[in-house]
């Protein structure tokens, strides 16, 4: 049973239609607007009332979330792989499924002295993470976005990761390289690319095509493979690993085969085919 603070939160929140996710909300304001975790908030046996300070910061962010903002961009942060990472409206808010992209790498790459490229960074919430298990390996991490650097430069000084290269590009019209060099190898190279086409606009959440950066989100429906064929043409590295539209996993394949490289298609928590891995 709900203890009576969520409740009374949870009908401030019936504009989510999802109970379960009422529920969560409600935890992180709580949170958000006292300090007091989940685990210490099941410990009071009696009610919690807010200040007016707390009155304040909760009417704020509660319209904010009514305008359809995404929880995380009103508070400005997510906790995902255990990173704390802040986040706005020019980043992507990371997913599961790109964390499980980050395992399937992690998993398979257990060497001590790696390079390894993550195309299109946003957060870099990609780089991070594998950078906070491997210390030792020499990291570079691109985007188009010089928001989107900052952001992510940030986030990966605040988790005290600090072997990673972060590089203005655009990987569309400019050939990935670094200052005196002309090109770059790696032994390893990840991203999660934009993949939704524009059809698809319409049956998404409103939260993501309203609030998150579209430029990281949507291709033409008319080329779908873009960034993946651009990047694998390049041959930067002899393994890609990419976060795929679930509806393209057998044509990403197929891309794959064309410019030469044998591929493994995975499918996420969901059950749906979302990532790719790629190697000569």
């Amino acid at each position: 049973m709900k203890p009576v603070y969520i409740q009374r939160i949870c009908q401030d929140l019936l504009f989510f239609p999802d109970e379960n996710e009422r529920i969560e909300i409600a935890w992180w304001l709580l949170e958000e607007v006292t300090g007091i975790t989940r685990q210490e908030a099941v410990l009071f046996l009696k009610d919690i009332e807010f200040n007016a300070r707390e009155k304040r910061l909760y009417k704020d962010l509660l319209s904010a979330l009514k305008d359809g903002v995404p929880m995380q961009y009103a508070v400005g942060y997510t906790d995902w792989k255990g990173l704390h990472l802040e986040v706005n409206e020019s980043v992507l808010i990371p997913r599961p499924e790109t964390a499980e992209l980050v395992d399937w790498v992690l998993t398979d790459h257990q060497e001590v002295n790696l390079s390894l490229a993550d195309i299109g960074t946003g957060s870099g919430c990609i780089a991070i993470a594998i950078g906070q298990q491997r210390p030792t390996w020499h990291i570079t991490a691109t985007d188009i976005s010089v928001e989107a650097l900052g952001t992510a430069k940030r986030n990966a000084l605040n988790n005290n990761v600090k072997h990673i290269n972060f590089v203005e590009n655009d990987i569309l019209s400019q050939p990935l390289s670094l200052s005196n060099s002309d090109s770059l190898s790696f032994d390893i190279l990840v991203s999660n690319p934009p993949y939704i086409t524009e059809n698809e606009r319409d049956s998404m959440d409103a939260r993501v095509v309203d609030y998150e950066p579209s430029s990281a989100l949507f291709v033409p429906d008319n080329d779908p493979l873009l960034f993946y064929r651009k990047i694998a043409k390049q041959h930067y590295s002899k393994e890609l690993y990419f976060e795929i539209n679930q509806r393209f996993g057998h044509q990403t394949q197929q891309l794959m085969s064309s410019l030469g490289y044998k591929s493994e298609l995975r499918n996420d928590i969901y059950n749906n085919p979302r990532m790719i891995h790629a190697f000569i």
